[in-house]
């Protein structure tokens, strides 16, 4: 089978997050169990010129509507090159994806995600015709951004089959359509069959949704981990923090009935040939860096890496008895708490209260390197997440031998196993009520504290089963087979 794996951001030409990793991991992982697979990413002015063949491949012109309306010929070249044995497909276009536009996604001052919404769209009109003249089996693509790609080959009646995979239904791309009146995508409201599909389920907010168009028009649908795919049938439920398909499980449930749904669990990129020794001395290091500062260095030692927005952080701002969540967390004088956190301004502002405590540092950056060391160098690690479709952080963590906690809830709940059990490799809660929630978060950080104090050995052996769990890719891409296989079978409703 001839697989082509489109991408918006793909390491090491444009990655910005955990989307990126997986465009060159999974399809690496094809190709290694014998999968004929070429990634197909934009070619932004951001990548290095030295990763592309000097020469284009093939250049072709397509039509295309600008904010007035007028009918512009814009020109397209398909570059080409090779990394690690797999063939990536570049498309170049001056308009789109130079100058401002020369990243993955850019910043739209008036209207969120306006820029994206366009710039996506054409460079799915641009993929369609590169599909046509390749001709694959199966089209695989990556959230809202290519759910333009999936309705454009549905309703030109392209045979290709098509599959989408969802990282985070809570970004769908949604558009005000009187923002978008003159561009080429409102073709997809002048056709009645494309119309229905594409308009929000929200009628209130006249709005279109990419994301909606794309699992309408797929022939299959998965999310990125087994947990998340049963939650994205479910509606959002505030009174316990609960959040499921973010207004879109009609479409979603459509394909839960007709089988295709399917939640395939991301893998994690492994370092080779670390011991368990090995990696408590590493530890014992970090830890020490990390402790440094703090008024009883040898203190329990939690770690919070992520970005300050509502899905990683909202818990712990959260009042409980009181207080914040973060708040009952500190005020334990037996615990160090060190924070690497950037994002939101109302949560940066809540997290500069406590920089002055005397067991809490708080860095408000992006730091890589501090990072690493803030998961190698904890004794627990926090990633108390509202959702999380798969998560790589709790996967880095458990590979430096540092117990997760975590709430169990999408991708967490398929690669933590709580303590209490047999092979435990970490702590974790969840609540029916958002009482019972917010109490579960501060009384599993009491347990992982008392485990940790009073029966070390306990806490040692979390540790030794933590290290020993592999997500690998080669196991993930086995169950993409599996779903190419049905696909072509015509297992696809």
């Amino acid at each position: 089978m001839k697989v082509l794996y489109f991408a918006l951001e793909c390491k090491p030409f444009s990655k910005v997050g955990g989307v990126g990793d997986v465009a060159l991991e999974l399809p690496l992982a094809l190709k290694n169990k014998g999968i004929d697979i070429e990634i197909v990413t934009p070619y932004y002015s951001s990548v290095d010129e030295s990763w592309i063949e000097k020469n284009s491949y093939q250049s072709y012109i397509i039509p295309f509507k600008n904010k007035n309306g007028e009918k512009k010929d814009e020109k397209v070249t398909v570059h080409k090159s090779t990394y690690k044995d797999i063939d990536v497909t570049f498309i170049k276009n001056t308009t789109y994806f130079e100058g401002d536009y020369g990243v993955p996604y850019v910043f739209s001052e008036h209207t969120p995600f306006y820029d994206d919404f366009i710039r996506f769209h054409f460079f799915s009109l641009a993929s369609a015709k590169f599909i046509e003249e390749t001709k694959p089996d199966i089209v695989h693509v990556n959230d809202w951004g290519l759910g333009f790609l999936l309705g454009k080959l549905k309703y030109d009646n392209n045979s290709a089959l098509r599959l989408l995979t969802i990282h985070n239904n809570s970004y769908q791309g949604n558009m005000w359509i009187p923002a978008i009146r003159n561009w080429s995508v409102m073709e997809y409201l002048y056709n009645k069959d494309s119309r229905k599909v594409f308009k929000d389920p929200r009628n209130k907010w006249n709005s279109v949704n990419p994301l909606k168009l794309g699992i309408e028009c797929a022939d299959a649908v998965n999310a990125v981990s087994p947990t998340y795919k049963k939650e994205m049938l479910k509606k959002d439920c505030d009174f316990n923090y609960f959040s499921g398909a973010n207004g879109l499980e009609k479409s979603i449930r459509k394909h839960g009935k007709r089988g295709t749904l399917y939640g395939v669990l991301n893998g994690f990129e492994y370092k080779e040939g670390r011991s368990y020794q090995e990696v408590l001395e590493e530890k014992k290091d970090a830890k020490k860096r990390l402790s440094s500062h703090f008024k009883n260095p040898e203190n329990f030692l939690i770690g919070f890496v992520g970005r300050a927005v509502e899905q990683k952080f909202k818990l712990l701002q959260e009042i409980f008895n009181g207080k914040s969540v973060l708040e009952h967390i500190t005020d334990n004088k037996n615990i160090n708490i060190a924070i690497l956190a950037s994002g939101l301004p109302e949560y940066e502002e809540f997290l500069e209260q406590f920089k002055d405590l005397e067991n809490v540092s708080v860095t408000l950056a992006f730091d890589k390197e501090l990072a690493s060391t803030i998961s190698i160098g904890c004794d627990l690690f926090l990633m108390p997440s509202l959702y999380e479709p798969c998560g790589i952080t709790q996967m880095e963590s458990l590979s430096n031998a540092t117990p997760p906690l975590v709430r169990f809830v999408g991708g967490l709940k398929d690669t933590v196993r709580s303590y209490k059990k047999s092979g435990g490799t970490g702590f974790g809660f969840n609540g029916l009520t958002k009482r019972g929630v917010l109490k579960g978060l501060v009384s599993s950080v009491n347990e992982a504290v008392d485990v940790y104090y009073n029966t070390p050995g306990k806490f040692d052996l979390i540790r030794q089963e933590a290290f020993k769990q592999r997500f690998l890719w080669s196991d993930s891409a086995i169950k993409y087979i599996e779903i190419y296989e049905d696909l072509l079978q015509g297992n696809n409703g």
